[in-house]
């Protein structure tokens, strides 16, 4: 059993929120220092199987989005690992490519020049489908395990929001996600369009949360929220 870690946010979900929309997402991909000699999914878990504990990851640190993703991922491949907390993306696409970590869960933009130069080699692309940037990297699905993250980018304001300011506020997010040109220049950076406006995008984040809530539960991680 790993130790516990703890986590907390000083607001709660959706109590404190007015949703607004959502604008747009991206999944992570499985990343690996080239010098592990790791070149699959299944030559990952096999390899932290057989080695328990050795594997680290990093991340931006307790409850972030990689650092939930790794957890995802483990606990349906059955493996364990080790935490290596590193302050943000770029430090932890950085410590990966040192070999300080061995493991990371990265954006497919971020990592696509340091795949391309040979320093970081990918295993999986966590979303439902392919990236374009990565068009040869399988998702997580297509190497058997049944599991999703993405990260979802959106609007929200404070609970309390006039109802005028809402509906407005909904109209014009609603204008842009559905303008082409915006569509494009997101897919462009590595991004897709979302088009979740008011109660739907509210849905989809209270249905992550409970996502959320079980795989911090299965993986003893903590969270007062």
């Amino acid at each position: 059993m790993l130790p516990a870690v703890k986590t907390s946010v000083p607001y709660k979900i959706p109590e404190d929120f007015a949703f607004i929309a959502g604008v747009s997402q991206m999944p992570f991909v499985v990343s690996i220092n080239a010098k592990v000699p790791i070149k699959s999914m299944a030559e990952l878990i096999a390899y932290a199987k057989a080695n328990p504990g050795k594997m680290n990851f990093g991340s931006a640190g307790v409850g972030s989005a990689p650092h939930m993703g790794i957890a995802l991922i483990s606990v349906a491949a059955g493996i364990d690992r080790v935490h290596v907390q590193v302050a943000g993306l770029g430090p932890t696409t950085n410590a990966l490519i040192a070999g300080t970590v061995d493991l990371a869960l990265v954006t497919p933009p971020l990592i696509k020049p340091h795949v391309d130069s040979g320093a970081v080699r990918v295993v999986a692309v966590t979303g439902k489908t392919r990236h374009p940037l990565l068009p040869d990297v399988p998702t997580l699905q297509e190497t058997g395990l049944n599991v999703t993250t993405i990260v979802s980018y959106g609007l929200s304001a404070p609970t309390g929001t006039p109802g005028p300011v809402l509906a407005k506020l909904r109209k014009v997010m609603t204008e842009m996600i559905e303008d082409k040109a915006v569509v494009e220049r997101l897919r462009v950076i590595g991004y897709e369009s979302d088009h979740l406006i008011g109660d739907a995008y509210r849905d989809f984040i209270v249905k992550n949360l409970d996502q959320w809530r079980a795989v911090a539960k299965a993986a003893n991680i903590r969270s007062d929220n």
